[in-house]
């Protein structure tokens, strides 16, 4: 029997650092659908689908985004009652907000750069797959 590779939706406006992320998730053994904001995400009603049915998935989207922000593409989220895991990235965060994306239930904040190891693991214990594949 095969494991179920956990499904990351990558949400970057930054095409290089979507796409390096998407290769270093996909050779970690992680199936990824990509984004160039949160809108994309939004109007894709298959990716919508399959996050709202998947038992391990998680949502990677950036803070700083055009239109709809990481944190409010979480709330969004929420509203929507699609309770997938949230982790928000950003190079440009302060401890305020940081503080209101936990407090209002994101799964992680992780500053960039972020160490792949690093967001590798977060992805693992987020969504439960082993280490191993």
């Amino acid at each position: 029997m095969t494991e179920q590779l956990s499904e990351i939706y990558i949400i970057e406006d930054d095409e290089e650092s979507r796409c390096a992320t998407e290769l270093l998730l996909s050779v970690s053994g992680f199936k990824t659908w990509s984004f160039d904001s949160a809108e994309s995400l939004l109007d894709s009603p298959e990716a919508l689908n399959q996050l709202s049915t998947a038992s391990n998935a998680c949502v990677l989207a950036d803070l700083r985004l055009p239109g709809m922000n990481g944190l409010q593409l979480f709330q969004w989220l929420r509203n929507a009652e699609i309770a997938v895991p949230v982790i928000l990235i950003s190079g440009h965060a302060d401890d305020a907000t940081i503080a209101q994306a936990i407090k209002a239930g994101v799964e992680k904040f992780l500053l960039k750069p972020v160490r792949p190891v690093e967001l590798i693991e977060t992805l693992h214990a987020v969504t439960h797959q082993d280490a191993a594949g």
